[in-house]
């Protein structure tokens, strides 16, 4: 299988790849750290029981809009909060309701398709059917179907179901259905049998034994998929951070090599490739925490959480569960707990 330390990004990142490729050893002092605030947009989409679906915090219809869940108050009609499936314009601010008794569970904006998980009796949350949607640009439901009751979409949404490999007990991460899907191997098997990816002409390449870390990441910008997002970082023995790996399904993957030294200026908790660079989340309560872009050299600090200083010795709140838009550039995530709460901010304004 092609594995290579060097791979065509976009132009905007292609010093960060550059640089961190290979690289064994970074200064801290080489790192220059600068505040970087980024302006926080504020849906309104709150939620009060996220566990009724995705954890994550909304899912990106395009580039300016995101579809999320939205809590209303518990009442007579709605006794277990389900509340309803919201669409927000980043641009207009404007929230449009979709559908009630619902949440979302997948959106591909590829295709335009979304997938909902409906509760025909606000009541019973045991009851539910999958459905498929899709809205037009001004925001209408133009399209609603019913799915399936298997959880078996992938990255492309597809309600109407995805026929799963026959491997008998192996774990599987479904790609894009051009792309095929990652054989993760049997579970209760202990041993170093690495991740493979099989095409759908079945061509077999096996992947790093270090990528396995969670169900990969489209990236539509790049084309290409994000295998990990350096949460292994907790387990013993592993690199901390982790490398981060890319595959590129026509040309095989690459190896992001993250400056350990890093470390001592924030404990990294996940990582996601960008368009202008590598989008750090961290959290500490005696370093640095919150989101941290390093771009072109330059760690800027974008937003942390709590107070305004740069020590943070008590928690003043839960947030997280960050999702990238197609471009690249804009990232959503959750602030709160019972309610959370989604907001938004740009990448791509942060100068330099």
């Amino acid at each position: 299988m092609p594995f290579t330390a060097l791979l065509r990004l976009a132009p905007s990142i292609a010093w960060v790849v550059a640089t961190l490729f290979g690289c064994e050893a970074m200064a801290v002092d080489k790192v220059r750290f600068v505040k970087s605030p980024v302006k926080l947009i504020d849906t309104g989409l709150e939620d009060a029981e996220p566990n009724l679906s995705s954890s994550q915090a909304a899912f990106w219809v395009d580039n300016n809009r995101l579809i999320a869940a939205l809590a209303t108050k518990k009442s007579v009609d709605d006794p277990k909060q389900i509340g309803r499936t919201a669409l927000f314009n980043i641009d207009t601010r404007k929230t449009t309701e979709l559908m009630r008794y619902a949440r979302p569970i997948c959106w591909d904006a590829q295709t335009g398709k979304g997938g909902v998980v409906f509760f025909p009796d606000p009541a019973n949350t045991r009851n539910k059917e999958i459905l498929g949607i899709r809205v037009d640009l001004s925001g209408a439901l133009i399209e609603r179907n019913a799915g399936t009751s298997s959880s078996w979409w992938g990255p492309s949404c597809e309600m109407g179901g995805v026929e799963k490999p026959n491997l008998h007990k192996h774990r599987i991460s479904l790609l894009r259905p051009e792309h095929g899907y990652i054989d993760l191997g049997v579970p209760s098997l202990k041993n170093d049998q690495p991740p493979v990816f099989i095409k759908p002409d079945g061509t077999r390449w096996n992947l790093p034994t270090d990528s396995d870390n969670g169900e990969p990441l489209y990236l539509p910008f790049l084309e290409k998929y994000q295998l990990n997002i350096g949460s292994s970082c907790n387990v013993q023995g592993k690199p901390c951070p982790p490398d981060i790996y890319l595959l590129d399904p026509l040309k095989g993957v690459t190896a992001i090599k993250i400056p350990r030294e890093l470390m001592e200026i924030m404990p990294i908790q996940r990582v996601h490739v960008v368009k202008n660079g590598l989008l750090f989340r961290a959290e500490s309560s005696e370093k640095r925490e919150g989101y941290l872009l390093l771009r072109n050299g330059v760690l800027h600090e974008l937003w942390r959480p709590g107070g305004s200083g740069f020590m943070n010795p008590q928690r003043t709140e839960t947030w997280g569960h960050e999702v990238i838009s197609p471009d690249g550039c804009k990232v959503a995530f959750r602030r709160g707990a019972r309610p959370s709460r989604v907001y938004v901010f740009d990448l791509c304004s942060v100068p330099g």
